[in-house]
């Protein structure tokens, strides 16, 4: 018989794949008289054949563009592949490389451990933590790895090995500790307080001198009860911030803006930052932190927000709101309260010189037109009234007046201005 895969296209355009099998059909002489036909539909299997052979593609792909270190191996560490990133670092071709043993590329001391990490994947499918390797140049190199075992039909079992570099990041954590005395100097002498916290131990390593003038406390208090520091929150602050920082650990440390009272009563402003350090395997080792006072910057804020709020106050009193345009950008920016005076919500959103002449009374336009154009063009302020018609039919009268800004060369580059509604003054005229 013979046996083929084709395409047909069916009526309605659809494509589908058919296997056809043909076959003799013999009489009682063995003569062939006729030709047996049998079709089935493959399209669904024909369908999954290309689907894995683009996972295959992008497998691939993945595998041998990746900057990771992948691999493979047996259930006694002989390599089954090698992705190119690993074999670059261990110098050959993934081919050369493959049917040797993951033992010859490790350091005396992780050979001695590499049984253990066999046990380990067999017996609970998966490992993790940090390999010692050897370099191509002979240098030992840390790779954190976290590796699984895989069972797949009619194969043996294997692992699947992921990993990453991290030499220089455990070098950088060791320059770190052996810079502590060189950072101990500078912390001593700056008016930011630093801080060292020990995990494991639940000891205060260091506390920075600041602490003192931030604090109005005793340093030597502070080491002999590192929760002293919760003593002093105020009472609005102390529920956030020691929740903050009893669950940084599942946040990566926090950042936050407090209270606290110093020992004569008065109160003082502190911004906090507190970060995790943690070890070669990952595991959190110390926790560190700065504290600065931000007394004179809060106050500054809360008298800005104190008078935005009087300027807010004394625009709706006097039935004024204020404004600002680009000459640009053909936009500006309301107060919120001239949003009200017109009848509209505030958004937030700029408006443009065009939404705001449909606002106008038409017979107002044109005169608008003109004395922007003027002042832009050479006077120093802008003065005129017109009419607005409001979403809900209402006619308002307003008087707007603004000031020029320009640049050097004295073109017009923003007006700043108010307008005011004299509806009332009008109608009394």
């Amino acid at each position: 018989g013979i046996e083929d895969e084709f395409r047909i296209i069916r009526p309605d355009g659809s494509v589908r794949w058919v296997q056809m099998h043909r076959f003799p059909v013999r009489n009682e002489t063995g003569d062939v008289y006729r030709i047996g036909l049998i079709a089935q539909d493959i399209s669904e299997r024909k369908l999954a054949e290309e689907a894995v052979k683009e996972s295959e593609v992008r497998y691939r792909s993945l595998v041998n563009d990746s900057l990771a270190l992948i691999c493979t191996h047996s259930l006694d560490g002989t390599l089954l592949s090698v992705n190119p990133a690993a074999a670059e670092i261990w110098g050959g071709s993934p081919e050369d490389l493959a049917g040797k043993n993951l033992q010859e590329f490790l350091t005396p001391s992780a050979r001695k451990l590499f049984g253990d990490y066999l046990q380990r994947i067999q017996a609970n499918n998966r490992d993790s933590g940090i390999m010692q390797v050897m370099s191509k140049t002979g240098e030992k190199r840390s790779w954190l790895y976290r590796n699984i075992l895989r069972h797949e039909p009619g194969k043996d079992p294997f692992v699947l090995g992921f990993a990453q570099d991290i030499t220089e990041r455990i070098q950088a954590e060791e320059a770190l500790v052996e810079s502590e005395d060189r950072f101990r100097q500078m912390a001593e002498n700056s008016p930011y307080m630093f801080w060292l916290f020990d995990v494991k131990t639940k000891k205060l390593l260091y506390v920075s001198p600041a602490y003192e003038k931030i604090w109005g406390r005793k340093l030597e208090d502070f080491y002999a009860n590192p929760r002293i520091w919760r003593d002093a929150l105020h009472p609005d602050d102390r529920k956030r911030i020691t929740w903050e920082f009893d669950t940084q650990a599942r946040s990566d440390g926090t950042e936050s803006e407090y209270r606290i009272i110093l020992p004569d009563g008065s109160t003082r402003w502190v911004h906090g930052r507190s970060f995790l350090l943690r070890g070669p395997s990952g595991e959190i080792q110390r926790l560190a932190g700065i504290v600065y006072d931000i007394t004179e910057r809060k106050q500054a804020d809360m008298a800005l927000t104190a008078s935005e709020a009087s300027l807010a106050e004394a625009q709706r009193i006097g039935q004024m709101g204020s404004w600002e345009w680009n000459a640009s950008t053909d936009t500006a920016i309301w107060s919120d309260e001239l949003f009200h005076l017109y009848g509209l919500t505030p958004n937030g959103h700029k408006i443009t010189g065009e939404a705001f002449l449909k606002l106008l009374h038409p017979d107002d336009r044109e005169a608008f037109v003109r004395a922007s154009d003027k002042a832009l063009k050479g006077e120093q302020v802008l003065l005129t009234e017109f009419r607005i018609i409001r979403a809900d039919g209402a006619l308002r009268y307003f008087q707007s007046k603004a000031e020029i800004i320009r640049d050097s060369s004295g073109k017009a580059v923003r007006m700043i201005g108010t307008n005011q509604d004299i509806t009332e003054r009008v109608l009394a005229d």
